[in-house]
Parts: C-alpha cells; sequence; structure tokens
C-alpha cells in the first residue's frame, strides 16, 4: 500500500493534501463567482424556486390521487384546483384579518413600550428598596426606545412584504403558470438536467433530491399548521390582543429550524410589555405546545430526514440566509443533507474501491 501511494505522488508530482488543499478554496471562489453572477437574476430565481416548493408539495395529494385509480391529469386538474380554491380562500378571510391585526399592533405599539417602561421602572424601584448596586434607569430608556425602534421597523417591513407579495399579480401569475408547468412536466425537466450524469447517479440524485426535499418540507409545513393552529387556539383562549397575527407568526417561522424559539420570545417579551401576567402565561404555554409538537409530532413526521448534526443546521442556516435571505434559510437544511448524504455515497464508493 505504501508504494503504491509512493507510486501516485511520483506520477501526479503533487501530494494529494496539496491537492485537497486547494481543491476547497477553489471550491469556494466558484461558488461566490456563481453567486455574484446570478445576482441581477434573483428575482426570476426566487419566483422559480417558489413554484418548485409549491409543485414538491403538490405532488403529495397528487400521486395519492392516482393511487385510488384516477387519471393524472385528473389528479392534477383537481389538486390544482382545490390548492387555487384554498389560496383565494385565505387572500380573502385570513389575510385581510392578519393586515388589521397588524395595523391594531402598530398603533398600540408606543402604548405598549410606556407600559412596558413603568413596569420596569417599579422593577428598578424594587431593587433599589434591596439595596442592590444596580441602575437601571439608562439601560430601561436605552433598551426601550431600541425595541420600540426595532418593532416598528420589523412591522412595517412586515406589512410591506406582504402587501408587495399579494398585490404583486405578475409575480403570482408567473408563479402559478411555473407551478402547473413543474408540476405535469416536473420529471421530464429534472431528467433532462441530469442527462449529462451515469444512469447510477442520475437515480441517485433524482430520488435523493425527491426524498429529501419533498418529504422535509412536507413534513415542516405540516408541523408549522400544527403550531400556527395550536398556538392560535391557545392565544384566542387566553385573551391575548391579536392572537390570530401572534400565532400566524409563530407558525410561519417555525418552516425554519429554530425560528420558532426566537419569535415565542420576542412574542411574550412584546406582550409582557402590554401584561406582564399574561406575557408569562403566553411564554409557558408557548413552551409547553412547542414541546409536544417536537416530541409527539415532529417524530412521526419528519422522523431523521435531514440526519444533520445540531451544529451543522445552524452553520447551513447562517450561510443559506447569508446568500439568499428569507428563501435561503427555507432551503438551506434540506440542500445541507443532500449534500451530506452524497458526500456519504461519494466516500463509501471510495470505501469499496480502495478495499478491492
Amino acid at each position: 500500500m505504501q508504494k503504491l501511494e509512493k507510486n501516485k505522488i511520483s506520477q501526479s508530482g503533487i501530494p494529494p493534501l496539496f491537492i485537497w488543499g486547494l481543491a476547497f478554496p477553489l471550491a469556494f471562489l466558484n461558488l461566490w463567482l456563481l453567486v455574484y453572477a446570478l445576482e441581477p437574476l434573483k428575482p426570476l430565481a426566487s419566483l422559480v424556486i417558489t413554484a418548485s416548493l409549491i409543485a414538491f408539495l403538490l405532488s403529495y395529494p397528487i400521486r395519492f390521487l392516482e393511487k385510488l385509480g384516477l387519471k393524472r391529469s385528473w389528479a392534477i386538474a383537481i389538486v390544482l384546483l382545490l390548492a387555487l380554491l384554498l389560496v383565494t380562500a385565505l387572500v380573502a378571510i385570513i389575510l385581510p384579518l392578519l393586515i388589521g391585526q397588524l395595523n391594531g399592533l402598530l398603533n398600540n405599539l408606543p402604548g405598549w413600550i410606556e407600559s412596558g417602561k413603568e413596569n420596569l421602572k417599579k422593577l428598578e424601584l424594587w431593587v433599589a428598596t434591596q439595596n442592590y448596586p444596580v441602575s437601571l434607569t439608562q439601560i430601561i430608556t436605552e433598551t426601550t426606545d431600541k425595541l420600540s425602534n426595532e418593532l416598528k421597523f420589523l412591522s412595517s417591513q412586515i406589512l410591506g412584504f406582504i402587501l408587495g407579495t399579494f398585490t404583486s399579480a405578475l409575480n403570482a401569475l408567473i408563479t402559478f403558470v411555473l407551478t402547473v408547468l413543474l408540476v405535469i412536466n416536473g420529471d421530464k425537466v429534472v431528467i433532462g438536467l441530469l442527462s449529462w450524469l451515469s444512469p447510477n447517479w442520475h437515480n441517485y440524485i433524482k430520488n435523493s433530491l425527491q426524498e429529501t426535499f419533498q418529504n422535509y418540507f412536507v413534513a415542516q409545513s405540516l408541523l408549522a399548521v400544527v403550531l400556527g393552529t395550536a398556538l392560535t387556539i391557545a392565544f384566542t383562549l387566553l385573551q391575548v390582543p391579536y392572537s390570530l397575527l401572534f400565532g400566524s407568526i409563530i407558525g410561519i417561522t417555525a418552516l425554519i429550524p429554530f425560528a420558532a424559539v426566537i419569535s415565542i420570545t420576542f412574542t411574550s417579551i412584546l406582550i409582557g410589555f402590554y401584561n406582564i401576567s399574561l406575557g408569562i402565561k403566553v411564554l409557558l404555554v408557548a413552551v409547553v405546545i412547542v414541546q409536544i409538537n417536537d416530541n409527539f409530532v415532529a417524530p412521526r413526521l419528519m422522523g431523521d430526514i435531514t440526519g444533520l448534526n445540531p451544529f451543522w443546521v445552524v452553520i447551513s442556516l447562517l450561510i443559506g440566509g447569508k446568500l439568499g435571505g428569507v428563501l435561503g434559510l427555507l432551503l438551506a437544511v434540506p440542500l445541507a443533507s443532500f449534500i451530506k448524504r452524497t458526500a456519504d455515497k461519494l466516500r463509501a464508493e471510495k470505501i469499496e474501491v480502495n478495499t478491492l
């Protein structure tokens, strides 16, 4: 074995370690150049990716109807019609309620911030009576002012994003057309893109992409719907103001790993400004529901779909968010899982060749 390794080094003239040391910087440089070159096409890429994700989700009910004996054309027509009716109902009924609650929150936000300041001042007086050498005045002022500005900016950005997304008829039409085309001819598109690969890798990448992305997004979407619905009902029972808005925000952020924890903390603090005891109740109830969702519902839906260590999940989210924004965050985990599976397959094949 040692002679073979020496022969390999002498034939190429370059040590394998040096080759690998060059490969990673070159791969990173190529990726950066690709991202830079495709920057002008980012809006179009967002539409294509969004349509692809929707087509992935719609393929499940289509296959289910096919198993029941329906022709594929009828199954596609029924699923697309039901999806269109569902989106129309959401836009016509739920969206106006969300926008109304968001406007109400923006109008009442200054009063909530002032209430939070008063509660924090009471806390400062209590700390002073306990003779603790801590002054909260400057901290309270800076924190509440900064939080107020951030909340106003974030809320206005969310409102603008929602209105911009749903009032852009052209983007909605393009996304719908692309979704229909991908639902009908998605398999042919994938086969055409992978035709330059060997049959072995062609089948592997096709099946791995379908298994990783489709299963991940279907399971993650179901978890988000379950979590958002449960929290909205719980917040309504607790008489939390704007319960639909807060429950929906937490449910939507649940599409991104670990993001629901941040949105729950944010919501609890915000409700705490309005009413401290209610904010604590919101936090406790949300934590209980999330634990039930993660420990009982998630294992049955997801299992070990990603196969990623939590450390790499966080790293992939940071990279995805930096490169692709919201869509990057949504795609980061399944893409990282696909890369890991492909790397494992390459390593397994290399080990198999070396053992022969």
